[in-house]
């Protein structure tokens, strides 16, 4: 398969990946949900690892090498935990004329630092 292959399987399995989470978790608490996404990766991967012999080169992993991946592994715990409530605070905005959660409307969150003018040509409301 040619890279572009590849990279239309990921965005296919990144699609599904959030239409599957909004469809069939409603009412379970995020941190529970991300819980089981996760081990569910985690078996995956280490399975990957597995059939491909990748286990071997453990040993060979330098102190500093396996440091920094610890490190990088905390950074993003901490930035999972630091952008929920983020998200959650911000404001939504969503296409004129739509409201969040309606179908083919994407919304987008913004910290309320960040939050724009409205456009001058548009009248309040609208």
């Amino acid at each position: 398969m040619s890279w572009w292959g590849y990279a239309l399987l990921s965005a296919v399995a990144a699609a599904a990946t959030a239409i599957l989470a909004k469809v069939g978790v409603k009412g379970v608490p995020s941190n529970l949900v991300t819980a089981i996404r996760t081990v569910v990766v985690v078996v995956f991967v280490v399975a990957l690892v597995a059939v491909g012999g990748e286990y071997r080169a453990l040993s060979s992993l330098s102190s500093r090498s396996l440091l920094f991946l610890v490190l990088s592994g905390l950074a993003t715990g901490l930035s999972w935990l630091a952008g929920r409530p983020s998200l959650a605070d911000g404001a939504t905005l969503t296409a004129p004329g739509g409201h969040p959660g309606s179908s083919g409307l994407r919304s987008q969150t913004i910290p309320p630092t960040a939050r724009c003018r409205p456009h001058p040509h548009v009248p309040d409301g609208q």
